[in-house]
């Protein structure tokens, strides 16, 4: 588990919504994408050095966590 995914034994914003989101909570989805968009599209950017590839890239890595939500481990990291 990464340093930011658990802090002082507190889980982050983004997994307690993951956790939520597999559970079949899909307003959780917003909480989680708003967590985790902005810094992966970042990264994503760099690594691409084309913004609108980062953002297709960016859709399609939440595309699969929709699709994989099911068989989401529970209490996992997400970051």
């Amino acid at each position: 588990m990464s340093e930011r995914a658990v802090v002082g034994g507190v889980r982050s914003r983004a997994s307690l919504a993951m956790d939520r989101y597999a559970d079949g909570d899909t307003a959780a989805f917003a909480i989680l994408y708003d967590e985790l968009a902005p810094r992966l599209l970042g990264y994503l950017r760099r690594l691409t050095k084309r913004t609108p590839v980062a953002e297709d890239l960016l859709q399609q890595t939440f595309l699969q966590m929709h699709s994989a939500r099911g068989r989401f481990l529970r209490g996992a990291a997400v970051e």
